[in-house]
């Protein structure tokens, strides 16, 4: 009986399609941009395809996508949104954003990185001298940043204002001149 089940197993696993490359990317994003589009299913990088921005990668992608960035060096920006994705007092899926090669120091940001859209997470990004700031104000529609997930990043600072269902995980913070540390403000 148990050789019928690994065999089932075994025959099962053959038929599945062939999954994406680990280094896929539903999203992804360079320092030149491009026409910023995603793909349903994660797919190698395509130069043309990439958005110049997390802002315009935010929008292009679906909650529960994978957004890549290209190694390399980028200003500091914002994930902003025109249109939020889901309500961001709920727990959804997330936007994730990682390196392309999935390890810390491959993306570097010179600048802060401030995330107001809701259902993001940053994983494995370098904002060493500057901070990561994440803002909810429910009287500002254009500051929505709940369900914000900070995992393994390498940061100066991370500067919480009233965000919802948020996680802060791994990160190397830290130090700073001025001020380093996490700041939780209510």
């Amino acid at each position: 009986m148990a050789a019928g089940i690994g065999l089932w197993w075994f025959a099962s696993r053959e038929a599945e399609p062939e999954a994406a490359a680990p280094d896929g990317a539903n999203v992804w994003i360079d320092p030149d941009g491009g026409s910023c589009s995603r793909s349903a299913q994660p797919a190698s990088y395509r130069d043309g395809g990439a958005c110049g921005s997390l802002s315009d990668a935010y929008e292009a992608a679906s909650l529960g996508d994978t957004v890549r960035l290209r190694a390399g060096t980028y200003e500091g920006q914002a994930v902003a949104f025109d249109e939020p994705k889901g309500s961001p007092d709920e727990v959804l899926e997330r936007v994730v954003f990682v390196p392309d090669r999935d390890a810390r120091g491959t993306v570097v940001f010179e600048g802060t990185v401030e995330i107001l859209a809701p259902h993001v997470e940053l994983r494995r990004l370098s904002v060493p001298g500057d901070t990561i700031i994440a803002r909810y104000r429910s009287d500002d529609p254009a500051e929505q940043a709940g369900n914000v997930h900070l995992v393994e990043n390498d940061v100066g600072k991370i500067q919480l204002n009233s965000v919802r269902n948020f996680r802060v995980a791994g990160n190397d913070i830290g130090p700073r001149e001025d001020s380093d540390g996490i700041d939780v403000y209510a």
